[in-house]
């Protein structure tokens, strides 16, 4: 039986691919005859038969052409739609930032934008959809932006770091003022008259504004109404609040935040991902010693010293870089607002002070020490150990809150000398002129 039933099943195949075959012949024969090419039939038959034959399949064909059209279409609408998708297949969402997050969805992505100055409540909901298709009653609620962005104004020099590092700089149609800005591509831009400027973020110049119609205005976080102007013309405002985040790598996961815009999730993932693993490197090398350099940071203006709080994203640095900050204990994520005799009693005695500041010229601690007479005073002044970041000259506030890592490279050999001893300081260098 098993024989027989092998040689049946033989024989259908056989059956069956002969029939194929006289189809396909059949085919090329009428299709030869619609190209005007004489088909050689393989007999001989009446005229009135082979004319009868050529319409009867002529017509299963149409039918069939006509069947296969109709799923054309559909799919060629489906293809149509497909084309419109212009979401990126890669996805990343933030692990260290926690002032927004994303969902992604079929068809579109949902970010949400927490307050920066109450975390429990949203600020805002983006509702990013393919440019060319409309908004899908489905969708949640949220502004509704189409992308990919083809054009984004900036209002603060620090998202031109990100449009950088995404090769975005093409896509900057506006800049609030080019006298802040480090970048050399964005400022001959400016100069060239190919990036416009609309005026200082606090008071945006409207009518320039419209004038280079962007799809997006990029922002810091603000309490009051200052863009309600902006709203009211069309131009839908992106809140990005990367300098509220209280850590480095908080900061820097924005890059992921402005790629969701331009379908750029799987470069910013890779750029990020770069930078976390070299930041937790370096941060395993800071030896475990029961002595660590202590270390203090701020200055006095006005009749207030602000240092750092205790959870502040500066603080954080300190810790990474091995140094036993003096407010670690300290649960504030912003800045301290202390008077000078009780910054001077805590720190006087501190190992190194860490200053940001920005001068025109060469810093020195002779301008430091002319700044208040009692500067002097402090251990760290006395022993030439005050660390410096001149953000003059210093790409600090557009690269820095993109290399977290090399910042951190920076304090850590100042402070362990011996670590890395092939580095370069790029933001922060110890103090050397008199």
């Amino acid at each position: 039986m098993t024989n027989q039933a092998t040689v049946y099943s033989r024989r259908r195949r056989e059956v069956g691919r002969r029939s194929k075959e006289r189809k396909s012949q059949k085919t090329c024969r009428i299709e030869q005859m619609l190209s005007g090419k004489k088909a050689q039939p393989s007999m001989k038959r009446q005229p009135h038969s082979s004319s009868f034959l050529f319409f009867a399949i002529l017509t299963i064909l149409a039918v069939g052409c006509a069947k296969q059209q109709t799923s054309q279409d559909r799919s060629g609408s489906a293809d149509a739609a497909g084309s419109q998708d212009t979401l990126s297949r890669a996805t990343t969402h933030p692990r260290y930032a926690r002032l927004f997050s994303i969902e992604y969805r079929r068809r579109s992505k949902s970010i949400r934008v927490k307050n920066s100055f109450d975390t429990t409540r949203t600020q805002k909901t983006y509702v990013l959809i393919p440019r060319g298709t409309k908004p899908d009653p489905g969708l949640p609620e949220g502004e509704i932006i189409h992308i990919p962005l083809q054009k984004a104004a900036l209002a603060h020099t620090t998202h031109i770091g990100f449009f950088n590092k995404l090769g975005l700089l093409g896509a900057i149609g506006g800049v609030s003022q080019k006298k802040y800005i480090k970048n050399q591509q964005v400022q001959q831009a400016v100069e060239k008259g190919t990036i416009k400027e609309f005026g200082p973020s606090h008071n945006i110049n409207v009518e320039k504004l419209l004038q280079i119609n962007p799809g997006l205005l990029f922002v810091a976080p603000f309490k009051d109404n200052r863009y309600e102007k902006i709203r009211d013309v069309g131009i839908p405002i992106a809140v990005n609040a990367s300098y509220m985040e209280t850590t480095p790598l908080g900061r820097a996961e924005w890059i992921k935040f402005i790629s969701y815009f331009f379908n750029k999730e799987q470069k910013a993932d890779s750029i990020f991902n770069r930078v976390a693993n070299h930041y937790h490197r370096l941060t395993g090398m800071v030896p475990e010693e029961k002595k660590v350099p202590s270390i203090f940071s701020g200055k006095k203006i006005g009749q207030v010293w602000y240092v750092p709080g205790g959870e502040s994203y500066m603080a954080e640095f300190l810790r990474d870089a091995g140094a036993r900050y003096l407010w670690n204990e300290d649960t504030e994520s912003g800045s301290l607002p202390l008077d000078f005799e009780t910054v001077y009693m805590r720190a006087k005695d501190a190992d190194y002070w860490c200053l940001l500041e920005n001068f025109k010229g060469e810093y020195s601690y002779e301008q430091l020490a002319s700044e208040n007479n009692h500067y002097d005073q402090f251990d760290a002044f006395q022993n030439k150990q005050v660390i410096v970041c001149n953000t003059h000259f210093s790409p600090y506030y557009e690269q820095g809150i993109l290399e977290p890592d090399i910042i951190l490279a920076d304090l850590i050999s100042i402070l362990y000398p011996k670590l890395l001893p092939g580095h370069k300081n790029k933001y922060y260098h110890l103090l050397t002129q008199p």
